[in-house]
């Protein structure tokens, strides 16, 4: 965790570029509630960044494409979810892309159990 909140300080302090949001939306969509459990107030200073500073600056980038527009609303969806969790003193949950379900198939184990099954 502080490998990405150094990563994500770094992003943050330089000049938005067209690839910014393509890494920046996935990045806070899976390590997002993590970030918001370890560093609370400070991580919630970094969102809002995100919204009032850095949004504006990477819409403003000249010929953005379609795909880097997309990344931008992704992004400003993203960074918003996080921001009314913590400004309404909610627990951030994890995204629904990075939750696993508890499945597990019974075991098969009837290569085992025949004679001469262990081949591999």
């Amino acid at each position: 965790l502080p490998g990405a909140w150094a990563w994500l300080a770094r992003l943050l302090n330089q000049p938005p570029r067209k690839i910014s949001a393509v890494m920046l939306a996935p990045f806070l969509d899976a390590v997002g509630a993590p970030l918001a459990r370890a560093y609370g107030r400070q991580f919630a200073k970094l969102v809002e960044h995100i919204l009032g500073t850095f949004l504006p600056r990477a819409h403003a980038l000249p010929s953005l494409q379609e795909e880097e527009r997309a990344a931008l609303s992704r992004l400003e969806t993203v960074a918003q979810r996080l921001a009314d969790d913590m400004r309404a003193g909610r627990t951030v949950a994890d995204a629904e892309s990075v939750r696993m379900t508890l499945f597990k198939e019974e075991d098969d184990l009837r290569d085992e159990q025949e004679v001469g099954g262990n081949d591999w």
